[in-house]
């Protein structure tokens, strides 16, 4: 909408980040969330029981390992950045295997 009012060229991410001044990583990095984090994990992010870097990572997931991650959190009461990545890395050990 904004492009159609004024004459913004550039890429949205890049644009959006100047306006409010947050990085373009940090505009990705929320979209990521927004459109991949599983609404468990969604109302965790929000309560902020988990911090940005931790969400995105998660927000990476399958829906499996998110729920692995969802049970994790409510056993320990928070997930840090490196419980996301060694979940990725299970996730990732797991396609290896199935080939």
């Amino acid at each position: 909408e904004l492009r159609e009012k004024t004459d913004l060229e550039g890429k949205t991410r890049e644009i959006v980040s100047d306006l409010i001044g947050v990085s373009s990583t940090q505009i990705g990095r929320y979209h990521s969330i927004n459109s991949n984090l599983s609404e468990s994990l969604m109302n965790a992010f929000k309560r902020n029981k988990l911090n940005i870097s931790t969400a995105a990572e998660l927000a990476g997931l399958n829906e499996k390992y998110q729920t692995k991650a969802c049970e994790l959190l409510e056993n320990a009461g928070q997930l840090a950045l490196n419980d996301a990545k060694l979940l990725k890395a299970q996730q990732e050990q797991d396609k290896t295997k199935q080939g």
